[in-house]
C-alpha cells in the first residue's frame, strides 16, 4: 500500500516521469469512498458528523507504540476485557465507570461482558454463513454498544500480529478534561491480509465519542467499512453511521454526541424529540386529540384513543346511515370505511331506505317514519306521488299532473300558468303583458329578435309589426302608422335645439 507520506517523499526526490505518472494513475484510479456526511439526531438526541464536514472532528491519533507506555491487552479472537474508564462517562442517560473492550472493534457497557459476536454485515438481501447473521436490517444490539469498526478482527498475537500490533488503552488529559482512548493497532481481519489501525475516544467534559481511522485494510471485501457496522446501539436505540457501506477513508474521523436540549415552547421536550417545538401542546406522550395534528409525536395523526372521538356505526348498505342492530360501533376521530355517525337506519340492507328518504311507490317504509302510506297528498293539490297520474312534486301545489285550463299541458309538464288556456309552452306570444309561451319573456317579438327600431332606442317588442319593417304588403295600416309616428318622434328628439335641453 502507498501511504500519503510515501507519496510526499517521492515528490521530494528526483524520479523519472514514468514513476510519477504511475503513482498519479494509482491515486486517480483508486475507488473513492462515499461522500462524508452527518446524521441524526436519534430519539435520544445523539447525532454523528464526519471530519470532512465544517463542524466535524479533526483527525488526530493519540496512541503510538513509540510514544506510549501502554501495554496491549491479551485478547484472543472473539474475546473481551473489562477496564476502568478513569472517570464517570454518561451514555444514553446512564453513567458508567468501566467498560468492556472487544477484539471485534467495539466497546460495551453494563454487567454483560460477553464478546461482541464476529459477523460481516452487508447491504442487500439477508445471507448467513456459519450461523452468523449478515443482514444489516437484522442487526441487533443486546447491550449498550459503541461500534467503532465492528467486524471480524483477530488480535491474537500467535496468529500473525506484527511487532507492536495489539489492542491498547490509555487515559490522557487532566481531571475534567480527560479522555479514555482504546486503540486497535495493526489488527487484521480474521483470515485476511492487511492491518487495521483505529481508535475510539471517550471525552470526560461533555461525554461525546470520536472514532479515528488511520488505516482500514481489506480491499474490495472489507475496506472502507464494507463489512462492518459503525455507530452506537442498545436495546432501545440505534444510531448507525453505516452498515456494510464503503463510506470511510484513511486519516478520517467521526464524532458522536448528544445535542443540547432546545425546548422553545417549554413543554419539557427537546427539539430533537419534539415534532413541533413551537406548540406546547405537542410533545412525545401528549394526549392525542381529534385535530388533524400529531399531538404525541408518534408519526400518527388522530389515532385512537383520542379526545373528541365520534362513535361510528356500521353502514352496510352505504346510504350514509348506520345501524346498531349488528356488530359493534367504533370510536375514532374520522369515519372508518363502511361506518356512519347515526344508528337509526331501519333497513341497513337497502340503500333506498333511511331516515328522511323520499317515499317510493314500493310498499316499503322508505323514510323510517315508520308509516308505509304512499297515497298521501302532502301539498294538497289533489295528487300524490303514487297516484295515477303521479304528482311530480308533492311539496309544491303549483306543480301537479292536472291540466286545469284544458290546454293539454299540465304544470308538471311545463305549463307556467295552468289557469289560462292560451298560456302554455309553444303558444304564440301576444301583446297582453303575459308570458304566453312560457319562455320566461313577456311580449317579446321573436321575429325581430327584440332589436331596437332603426335610428331609435325603442325596441320592437309588441309595438311594431315586424312584417312592416320587413316590407310585407299585408302589414296592417295601424301598425305601419305607429311605426312612422315613432320614427318621427325619434328624429325630433335628435333635432331639439341646445337651449331647450
Amino acid at each position: 500500500m502507498i501511504s500519503v507520506d510515501d507519496v510526499g517523499d517521492a515528490r521530494g526526490r528526483t524520479q523519472s516521469s514514468a514513476l510519477i505518472c504511475a503513482l498519479t494513475l494509482a491515486v486517480l484510479c483508486a475507488t473513492p469512498p462515499a461522500a462524508a456526511d452527518e446524521g441524526g439526531p436519534d430519539e435520544f438526541g445523539y447525532g454523528w458528523i464526519d471530519s470532512d464536514q465544517p463542524d466535524g472532528p479533526i483527525y488526530s491519533l493519540d496512541f503510538s507504540p513509540s510514544t506510549s507506555a501502554a501495554q496491549p491487552f491479551v485478547l484472543d479472537d472473539d474475546s473481551a476485557v473489562t477496564i476502568s474508564i478513569g472517570f464517570t462517562f454518561e451514555f444514553y442517560g446512564q453513567q458508567y465507570n468501566q467498560l468492556h473492550v472487544h477484539s471485534n472493534g467495539g466497546i460495551t457497557f453494563g454487567p454483560d461482558a460477553s464478546p461482541l459476536p464476529h459477523g460481516f454485515w452487508y447491504q442487500g438481501s439477508p445471507n448467513t454463513s456459519a450461523n452468523t447473521n449478515r443482514d444489516c436490517d437484522g442487526l441487533t444490539w443486546t447491550v449498550p454498544t459503541i461500534a467503532g469498526y465492528w467486524t471480524d478482527l483477530n488480535p491474537n498475537p500467535t496468529e500473525g500480529l506484527d511487532g507492536d500490533g495489539g489492542v491498547y488503552s490509555s487515559l490522557y488529559g487532566t481531571p475534567g478534561q480527560r479522555r479514555r482512548v482504546v486503540s486497535w493497532y495493526q489488527i487484521p481481519h480474521y483470515n485476511s491480509q492487511g492491518k487495521n489501525q483505529f481508535e475510539i475516544k471517550l471525552f470526560e467534559e461533555d461525554d461525546h465519542i470520536e472514532f479515528h481511522y488511520a488505516v482500514l485494510a481489506g480491499g474490495t471485501s472489507f475496506g472502507g467499512g464494507l463489512s462492518s457496522a459503525i455507530g452506537t446501539g442498545g436495546l432501545d436505540h440505534e444510531l448507525l453511521r453505516s452498515c456494510g457501506e464503503n463510506v470511510l477513508s484513511n486519516n478520517s474521523a467521526i464524532s458522536i454526541s448528544s445535542q443540547p436540549c432546545n425546548d422553545t415552547d417549554f413543554d419539557g421536550a427537546c427539539s430533537w424529540e419534539d415534532c413541533d417545538n413551537d406548540n406546547s401542546a405537542v410533545f412525545p406522550g401528549a394526549e392525542e386529540s381529534c385535530n388533524d395534528i400529531d399531538d404525541d409525536c408518534d408519526n400518527e395523526i388522530d389515532e385512537s384513543p383520542a379526545s373528541g372521538e365520534t362513535t361510528w356505526y356500521p353502514d352496510l348498505d352505504g346510504d350514509g346511515y348506520g345501524t346498531s342492530a349488528v356488530s359493534v360501533p367504533i370510536n375514532s376521530c374520522h369515519a372508518p370505511d363502511g361506518y356512519a355517525a347515526t344508528n337509526d337506519d331501519c333497513d341497513d340492507g337497502d340503500n333506498d331506505i333511511f331516515p328522511g328518504a323520499p317515499e317510493l311507490c314500493d310498499g316499503l317504509d322508505n323514510d323510517c317514519d315508520p308509516s308505509t302510506e304512499e297515497s298521501v297528498d302532502e301539498d294538497g293539490d289533489g295528487s300524490s306521488p303514487c297516484g295515477n297520474p303521479a304528482d311530480c312534486d308533492d311539496s309544491n301545489a303549483t306543480l301537479n299532473p292536472n291540466d286545469l285550463d284544458g290546454d293539454g299541458i299540465s304544470s308538471c309538464n311545463g305549463d307556467c300558468n295552468d289557469t289560462v288556456e292560451s298560456i302554455h309552452p309553444g303558444a304564440g306570444e301576444i301583446c297582453d303583458g303575459f308570458d304566453n309561451d312560457c319562455d320566461e319573456r313577456i311580449d317579446e317579438n321573436p321575429n325581430c329578435d327584440d332589436a331596437p327600431i332603426p335610428g331609435s332606442d325603442i325596441p320592437y317588442g309588441c309595438i311594431l309589426d315586424c312584417s312592416v319593417s320587413g316590407g310585407d304588403a299585408s302589414a296592417t295600416p295601424g301598425a305601419a302608422l305607429l311605426g312612422l309616428l315613432l320614427g318621427v318622434l325619434a328624429m325630433l328628439r335628435r333635432r331639439r335645439p341646445e337651449n331647450m335641453r
